[in-house]
């Protein structure tokens, strides 16, 4: 967990706690009210890490194949010897 992240564990956990409003962590996060009410439902049934984005460490669905990720390296190499990806 980042350290970024840990500063908003501690606010949100001052208003699952009930020490903090949800304004105040509006305020101090530049959130909006439906963030903060998500993020504490998350946080109630998840605990810390429903704080976490939940796709964090999967792989992108953007992603271009790996076979075709070489294919392009080898064309470079051999078309544009001097250019390099």
């Amino acid at each position: 967990m980042s350290q970024r992240e840990r500063d908003r564990l501690e606010v949100m956990a001052r208003v699952v706690t009930g020490q903090a409003t949800h304004a105040g962590a509006v305020r101090l996060l530049r959130w909006s009210s439906r963030q903060i009410r998500e993020i504490q439902r998350r946080i109630e049934a998840e605990g810390d890490h429903g704080l976490i984005h939940s796709l964090r460490g999967c792989p992108s669905n953007n992603r271009k194949d790996r076979n075709l990720r070489q294919r392009i390296i080898e064309t470079y190499g051999r078309d544009q010897a001097g250019l390099g990806p």
